[in-house]
């Protein structure tokens, strides 16, 4: 039995974001990633949408990178005010969301547009 180990990670200026992703799996325990044993009856038919809303870059990025990799469809919006209009073109099933955005909405203002509009998992 191997151990696989997947690691990415994105850090920002001093006093901001950390975030590391790490898995470790015994080979045993590793997921099937679509494409490699699935046919093509057997493969999902419906890619679910993320919306990530993130002014950092290089953890929007990250943080897009891993979702697509799993088969998420994701937009990134890096201000409120394009989360806002990103959610009615896009029509996301879930968000993913900081809090402290720059600009005239932050996260929360986006957290209370999105409660009145639809009930999307935030």
């Amino acid at each position: 039995m191997s151990v696989m180990q997947d690691k990415d990670a994105a850090k920002t200026t001093p006093g901001g974001n950390n975030m590391s992703v790490v898995n470790e799996l015994s080979s045993d325990e590793a997921p099937v990633f679509a494409g490699s044993a699935l046919n093509e009856q057997e493969k999902p038919k419906t890619r679910y949408r993320i919306l990530v809303v993130e002014d950092d870059s290089s953890l929007a990025r990250l943080e897009a990178s891993f979702l697509s990799a799993n088969d998420y469809t994701v937009v990134i919006a890096s201000t409120g005010e394009l989360a806002i209009t990103t959610l009615s073109n896009f029509n996301p099933d879930l968000v993913v969301l900081d809090l402290e955005l720059p600009g005239l909405l932050s996260g929360w203002d986006v957290l209370q547009v999105l409660r009145q509009r639809a009930r999307i998992p935030v």
